[in-house]
């Protein structure tokens, strides 16, 4: 059983409520599908869980919810909180547009307030503070002293952006050769581009093995990723719901893809109708414009959750095991080697 998200890698945690399922504090379930996601803590994704561990946790969902009041209720969606700090949340006959709302919203705002709380923190640190103890330190530290104070603290703010740019985001290729990796920093020039082999759309990115396109599956996951980042400051609830809008009137999240291949290229930071004759789109996903990210990010998301639906065990355990992965790669990224070898003889691996 894994125990780490497939989106950002962080630990899900445990509850003690389903025996068959210990993964996961907040859990949402629709019986009448029979599908099951934990719900990360940390970016507010819904990780689908495998088919074959389901059930048993669904119906034992069900029993402990019938005991509860909801916290939060709409006609077919309800938010249930147990006692043992597990959360419940059960999607009862709700459309798409409802689902959509609910899993998205939560995670926008949770993006919307950290990108808020970045803004005031960099204002403080920058200006606030500067003025505040330039009048009372400045006369103890002088000008060098305090100068290289900040300079310091300006420093060890790099070097964490730095490291969270060289955080891996995706392991690629096929299970029997050597993974290609897409780091965070990678997906900062990815764009969606036409077909190449026969597919509505691919997109070029570049990896640790160098620049790369992807198309189908994988080409998926990675705009998912990019979009996480594009979306980091999040979205006000009119635009959530329009992208919702779109992505439904689309038909499904691979046409929405293809269609703003068709409809848009982007162009000196600008937003214009196709008129080339070989109607490419030649523009990073981040310069996209704000709604039509949005979108793309639900669509991604929505089509991802279809793909392994489909292949069902084999493309879910693929991500489950590449989260876990790409967690321990990042944890041991900034470690010495030689600590490396010395833990692992501790423990006898």
């Amino acid at each position: 059983m894994f125990s780490t998200c497939i989106f950002c890698q962080s630990n899900l945690g445990r509850n003690d409520q389903l025996e068959t399922f210990p993964v996961g504090r907040r859990i949402a379930f629709d019986a009448a599908k029979g599908r099951l996601w934990v719900i990360c803590g940390a970016c507010k994704r819904w990780n689908l869980s495998p088919l074959e561990e389901r059930w048993e946790a669904i119906e034992r969902s069900q029993i402990l919810i019938e005991r509860l009041h909801p916290v939060a209720e709409s006609d077919r969606i309800a938010l249930y909180h147990h006692p043992s700090g597990l959360d419940l949340v059960r999607l009862g006959g709700a459309t798409w547009r409802e689902t959509a709302l609910w899993r998205y919203g939560a995670r926008m705002s949770r993006r919307k307030s950290v990108a808020e709380i970045k803004t005031v923190g960099r204002v403080v640190v920058t200006q606030v503070v500067p003025r505040v103890l330039g009048a009372t330190v400045l006369a103890s530290l002088g000008p060098a002293g305090l100068g290289a104070g900040f300079l310091g603290v300006g420093a060890v703010m790099r070097m964490a952006q730095a490291r969270a740019l060289r955080r891996p985001v995706l392991l690629l290729g096929a299970e029997d050769e050597p993974p290609t990796i897409i780091r965070r920093r990678h997906l900062n020039e990815a764009r969606i581009l036409p077909g190449i082999s026969g597919g509505a759309w691919a997109l070029s990115v570049d990896s640790d093995g160098g620049y790369i396109i992807l198309e189908s599956a994988d080409a998926m996951r990675a705009l998912g990723h990019s979009l996480i980042q594009a979306n980091a400051r999040g979205a006000a609830t009119e635009d959530l719901r329009a992208a919702v809008r779109a992505v439904e009137v689309a038909g499904s999240a691979d046409r929405y893809v293809a269609g703003v291949i068709d409809s848009v290229r982007f162009r000196n930071r600008r937003t214009i109708p196709l008129a080339s004759k070989e109607g490419s789109f030649n523009g990073p996903v981040k310069q996209l414009p704000e709604h039509t990210r949005i979108a793309l990010e639900i669509a991604a998301h929505e089509e991802m959750e279809r793909l392994a639906l489909e292949g069902e065990l084999a493309a879910l355990e693929r991500m489950w095991r590449d989260a876990e992965e790409i967690a321990a790669i990042a944890d041991d990224m900034f470690i010495p080697q030689a600590v490396t070898d010395a833990w692992r003889r501790l423990k006898g691996v």
